[in-house]
């Protein structure tokens, strides 16, 4: 079901990661999804800094994967892979565990332009910064 159009500031909503399910469920019936398909990988590579910052480790690259089940070419089950991820809500430093949260990576995908532009305006700009 669709309802009217909102803009939603990913900080109040997304960014809150100790707000209750029953609360984002609440939130997201005022959020209207503007598209149909969006492109979905089944990996992720992202940089890992020098983890304490002393200039003595190069940054490498990781992936975690979001693999459904699937049959390989002589139709045998390949199970499903979903790795575990620490996320960082936006308040986690170089140290400690405060401002981390762990998950299980179910899905990657990427909305369209202007469904992003549509529903996070200016999100791009504060990335950026």
């Amino acid at each position: 079901m669709l309802c009217n159009t909102a803009t939603v500031d990913p900080r109040t909503v997304y960014g809150q990661y100790t707000t209750r399910k029953f609360n984002i469920e609440q939130e997201s019936l005022n959020i209207s999804i503007p598209f149909r398909k969006v492109q979905a990988f089944h990996k992720l590579k992202f940089l890992l800094d020098d983890a304490q910052d002393l200039g003595v480790m190069e940054d490498i690259y990781d992936v975690a994967h979001a693999r459904p089940q699937r049959l390989d070419s002589q139709r045998r089950t390949v199970p499903g892979r979903f790795d575990t991820v620490i996320i960082n809500d936006g308040t986690g430093g170089h140290t400690g565990v405060e401002g981390y949260e762990i998950g299980q990576l179910r899905l990657v995908f990427k909305l369209p332009k202007a469904t992003s532009d549509h529903l996070f305006p200016g999100l791009l700009d504060i990335l950026l910064m």
